[in-house]
């Protein structure tokens, strides 16, 4: 139970942080830094994004429409991302395989 308890707090301090570090920075991706992003917009597009020969879905391009082109840029050339093993020149066929339009916000 006192496990539980700590985990609990780590996680909300952690989570507190985040949401500060966020709130200061004003990057490509507006208040959330690239890393948010990358984990919220490319959750379903793992597997188009290192195979170019595999259908994007739904969710993938979904997940895409109201990013800015500029902070979907900045996710695919973060550090994170090349840790994540995608292969960047193929993540950048994603939108066109997605058949959106982006528009500058």
């Amino acid at each position: 139970m006192m496990k539980s308890f700590w985990l609990v707090m780590v996680l909300m301090i952690v989570a507190v942080g985040g949401f500060q570090k966020g709130v200061e920075a004003s990057g490509a991706c507006g208040k959330f830094s690239t890393d948010r992003m990358l984990t919220h917009v490319f959750r379903h597009c793992v597997k188009p994004a290192r195979d170019v020969s595999a259908p994007v879905s739904a969710q993938c391009c979904n997940s895409l429409v109201d990013v800015p082109i500029a902070c979907y840029y900045a996710i695919i050339f973060s550090d994170a991302f090349e840790k994540l093993g995608i292969d960047r020149q193929i993540a950048y066929t994603i939108p066109q395989r997605c058949a959106h339009t982006y528009h500058h916000h």
